[in-house]
């Protein structure tokens, strides 16, 4: 008898989980974004000045939710992943405190950011801050993460280290959501970029985030079941 409920457990549990995945993916689904894909697929490639862009969605776009749509449209078709650059050593950043620690950091990837835009080209880093400013500048709640992710099965014994990540998170109407431009653009495949444009990535429900993704503050899990570092590494 205990056996079966707790297999009736299980499975109302697994059902729930499908029905709030539905319905939080009708919510960010709800406006149908063919239009302003079209529009932002038409927009020229070569922007070099990240506020020139946001003035150009902003001006497009009245729905934050259309202008977060539009700016990952463009940044997943326009901006090719870096494979050189993310296998090149990681860069060490000197500071004295804790001020000044958060004060270059944010010229780095101020400085990444940029020039992934005027490359056309950059790690995650790059996709993650230049969306993150590009938000900023329309006056959208962004919240910039630093975890580690793994894309398949082969990751499962990776070197932690090379599982490094960035993503975004943004608010609307109260509500967080998840947003990977990096992920949106494409993979890699045997050391190559394969440009592969996904919306899997765009305001993605937290319980199915989590599977790939593992922020190193916890809180940014946005699910109740907060897993520690160790159960993403391994």
């Amino acid at each position: 008898m205990l056996n079966t409920q707790i297999r009736y457990l299980k499975t109302f549990s697994v059902l729930l989980l499908i029905l709030l995945v539905s319905v939080y993916e009708t919510k960010a689904q709800k406006i149908n974004f063919s239009k302003v894909d079209k529009i932002v697929l038409d927009y020229p490639s070569n922007y070099t000045s990240i506020d020139s862009l946001a003035q150009k969605v902003i001006s497009d776009f009245s729905s934050p939710t259309e202008q977060l749509r539009a700016f990952y449209t463009w940044l997943i078709n326009n901006i090719t992943f870096d494979v050189n650059e993310t296998y090149a050593r990681e860069t060490k950043i000197a500071y004295f405190d804790q001020e000044d620690s958060l004060i270059r950091t944010e010229a780095v990837l101020g400085a990444l950011a940029q020039l992934a835009l005027e490359e056309k080209k950059g790690i995650c880093s790059g996709y993650t801050y230049l969306f993150h400013q590009l938000c900023l500048i329309a006056g959208i709640e962004t919240h910039f993460i630093v975890g580690y992710a793994k894309s398949g099965v082969l990751d499962l014994k990776a070197n932690p280290e090379s599982l490094k990540h960035t993503w975004n998170a943004v608010k609307l109407n109260g509500q967080w959501y998840f947003i990977d431009a990096t992920w949106g653009a494409g993979h890699i495949s045997n050391e190559q970029f394969i440009k592969q444009s996904s919306y899997d990535y765009f305001m993605a429900h937290p319980n199915v985030f989590e599977l790939s993704h593992q922020p190193l503050v916890n809180k940014w899990m946005l699910t109740k079941n907060r897993r520690t570092l160790g159960v993403c590494r391994t």
